[in-house]
């Protein structure tokens, strides 16, 4: 039987309550050692560079060099000074929601758009000041979106695309979008833009190398009893505004895609059987790649190219996809399953996994937070969120820190409307003090 899918988790599960719990003590494992880079290493590196570059391979009718991986900042924090890193509140958004979109625009703003809240889904959007820890309104989507993508584009406005609408209506009635429309930061306001050649929601889009955006996955024509899942994909070309089709993908089911460092794209399943694909914009073509164990977790690409693949429905491990070799390898166990979480990189390459939910129908929220250290290949807890979170979204600031914004804390009894409890709550994760 096919699993729900993350927004219909969100709109259909019921009792029983909730409790929000799990607060661990802070355990983060420490490494010795100095933060400079030694002469063997630049000699083994330069080496590792001159053999990717002649190694380049041809792929379709361009050639694509092997990733090669990159150094972390030199101001990015080390795994053991995360013990003096926590969550931090700051600034409430100005209405509730989840399931929405967080894009860090060029300009060092993160604009918030769509989502749910209690009354309904929601069109309008917001921007947060890192520097203020402030939010202010900014123009409205044309449409009331969740399950929408937004992708910065190369100009620096950001196209969000497809979605559903479901309304006020509990059990709510889902409706699928195909439109998209383009945000303009200068001027905070939304145009429209070519519409997708097929409706979808909870789909990705990536923005490829060569500045087309790649949307695939998610759920077709309609979001309900009736489950449609394309196996189409399509492009958009922000020159012209239009979408075109590309090859289609062999397996049926909805998943997630995320950008390599060769330029090809992995698209992993979700909420079915597990799978795994790989696309080439060179060819416009698709290729079946191993599949993981696990299903319907985040996936992340790390600074040596390879991807983690954590969590899931009630589930706790973790793997990792080696695009060299094909194959995926154990990545170790949190030390709570989960799923709903989000899953962010930091600056020197460590993954902090926050929140989410475990348990039957994910009934039970977590405020804690867990840091993958892909060097040793280990897991340690790290400070909790100040409020348990579900749906919830994270992004990397430009100054190294995380934000952690809206979500689901729990059920309510309602009449009509929404019975999800969504919070306008925010938090930081960052070093204390400021330090």
């Amino acid at each position: 039987m096919i699993d729900e899918t993350r927004i219909e988790r969100a709109l259909r599960e019921g009792p029983p309550f909730p409790t929000p719990y799990d607060r661990r003590p802070l355990l983060v494992e420490s490494e010795s050692g100095p933060r400079s880079v030694s002469l063997l290493a630049v000699v083994v590196f330069t080496v590792l560079l001159v053999v990717a570059v002649s190694g380049a391979a041809l792929v379709g009718s361009r050639v694509i060099d092997p990733p090669t991986p990159p150094l972390p900042p030199a101001d990015a924090a080390s795994p053991n000074e995360f013990a003096r890193w926590t969550w931090t509140r700051t600034g409430d958004m100005l209405e509730p929601r989840g399931l929405n979109t967080t894009t860090v625009l060029q300009n060092g703003l993160v604009l918030v758009a769509g989502g749910r809240r209690v009354e309904g889904d929601l069109a309008s959007a917001e921007l947060y000041d890192p520097a203020t820890g402030s939010w202010t309104a900014t123009g409205s989507m044309d449409h009331a979106r969740v399950g929408h993508t937004a992708t910065v584009l190369p100009d620096g406005t950001v196209l969000v695309a497809g979605g559903v609408d479901c309304g006020a209506d509990e059990p709510p009635v889902c409706t699928g979008d195909d439109s998209a429309e383009l945000y303009h930061p200068g001027t905070g306001t939304w145009t429209a833009t070519g519409s997708m050649r097929h409706v979808r929601g909870n789909h990705s889009a990536i923005l490829l190398p060569d500045g087309l955006v790649l949307v695939v996955g998610g759920e077709g024509d309609t979001i309900g009893s009736r489950r449609d899942f394309p196996v189409s994909a399509e492009l958009y070309n922000p020159s012209t505004g239009e979408w075109t089709a590309t090859g289609d993908r062999s397996i049926a089911g909805a998943g997630q895609a995320t950008l390599l460092g060769n330029g090809r794209v992995l698209f992993t399943g979700c909420c079915g059987p597990n799978f795994a694909e790989l696309y080439d914009p060179g060819s416009g073509t698709w290729t079946v790649t191993e599949s993981p164990r696990a299903s319907d977790g985040s996936a992340t690409l790390l600074l040596d190219g390879t991807v983690l693949l954590v969590g899931g429905e009630r589930v706790g491990r973790a793997e990792r996809y080696d695009p060299v070799t094909g194959t995926w390898t154990s990545a170790g166990e949190m030390s709570t399953d989960r799923s709903s979480h989000t899953a962010t990189l930091l600056q020197g390459g460590e993954v902090i996994v926050a929140g989410g939910a475990y348990g039957s129908a994910d009934s039970f929220y977590l405020d804690s937070t867990e840091l993958y250290d892909p060097r040793s290949g280990s897991w340690a807890s790290a400070a909790p969120l100040n409020d348990v979170r579900k749906f919830h979204t994270a992004v990397l600031l430009p100054d190294g820190r995380v934000l952690v914004t809206g979500g689901t804390q729990g059920l309510a009894e309602v009449v009509r409307g929404d019975a999800w409890v969504w919070t306008a709550s925010a938090e930081v994760f960052g070093p204390v003090n400021g330090d």
